[in-house]
């Protein structure tokens, strides 16, 4: 992985699981942390954002966040 810059907006992994996610083959991403799925916070809005609008719930592992719990859903409506 030398020399691949984690601030690009265009990775092959990510720009997969957004084909599959768009595709309805997701039902929920999972991330250890946050900085693994985004690398800014005006990137992270814009896909949290596209996930809600799809449906597809997100959990961050480090962070308890889980768009797939009564909590989580109630959260992710306030916004």
């Amino acid at each position: 992985m030398d020399g691949i810059s984690g601030a690009k907006d265009r990775r092959p992994a990510l720009d997969a699981m957004m084909a599959a996610v768009r595709a309805r083959r997701v039902d929920v991403v999972a991330v250890t942390k946050l900085d693994r799925l985004a690398r800014s916070t005006r990137h992270l809005v814009t896909l949290a954002g596209e996930l809600e609008g799809l449906g597809i719930d997100l959990v961050v592992l480090d962070q308890a966040i889980e768009t797939t719990t009564p909590a989580g859903s109630a959260a992710k409506n306030t916004t």
